[in-house]
């Protein structure tokens, strides 16, 4: 049966519980145990299920039909999810599925758009590449981001947008560490191309900066320090 499937261990139901303590008067026939089914018909794996609740337990207090089916097909059909990668976005993001899922794709799409020009037939290959990213905070973590890149690359909106269509999981980092990481890799070019700027974007060196580009290596555009 779909229960046999969750193999929650003690401490993972007392978790549970603690977030969601109404779930001890929710029905097991009627409420949980349909939603662990749909999970289950989802394609979350079932050794990722038990996961899925513990991390976002409130899943188990939401209609399937009203509810998690509706979301599952904005979600396919908005972002062209695949039906056999849904149930791995879900185990990713269960916290998408308690959001206002049409709002916040909608928002997404309007600030990648309008300040970097990102049209959303290519901001949905980068959520195919890194559902997070739809969890993200755009003023807390996507914007300050986006414009510390674009100011110590000095590259073009265009030329940073695609490296970020490739490279998504930039913004799983902490902005602390991204600057640090740039400061490392400038400090190496430095060393190696004994101090000279080593290549500059588009919008050429901004406050003296040497862009981190690799073109005067016979690269081209700009690359996003990993």
């Amino acid at each position: 049966t779909s229960g046999d499937h969750v193999n929650m261990t003690r401490s993972g139901m007392s978790k549970t519980l603690r977030k969601q303590p109404n779930l001890l008067a929710s029905s097991l026939e009627h409420k949980l145990l349909p939603t662990v089914q749909w999970l289950l018909d989802a394609r979350v794996p079932p050794e990722k299920v038990r996961h899925v609740i513990e991390r976002a337990p409130s899943i188990l207090c939401y209609n399937v039909e009203n509810s998690l089916k509706r979301k599952m097909s904005v979600l396919l059909q908005t972002m062209h999810v695949k039906e056999e990668d849904l149930g791995r976005l879900i185990a990713t993001c269960p916290n998408l599925l308690l959001s206002n899922i049409e709002q916040n794709i909608l928002e997404r799409f309007e600030w990648f758009e309008d300040f970097l020009d990102v049209p959303r037939e290519r901001f949905v290959l980068a959520v195919q590449r890194h559902p997070k990213i739809l969890e993200y905070s755009i003023s807390a973590k996507i914007e300050p981001t986006v414009e510390f890149l674009l100011e110590s690359l000095a590259c073009s909106k265009e030329e940073l947008a695609e490296q970020i269509i490739k490279f998504p999981q930039l913004f799983s980092y902490n902005l602390q560490r991204i600057m640090e990481r740039v400061e490392v890799v400038r400090a190496q070019l430095d060393v190696h191309y004994g101090g000279r700027a080593v290549a500059l974007g588009s919008q050429g060196k901004r406050k003296g900066r040497p862009a981190l580009t690799s073109r005067t290596a016979g690269g081209g555009g700009c690359h996003l320090p990993h």
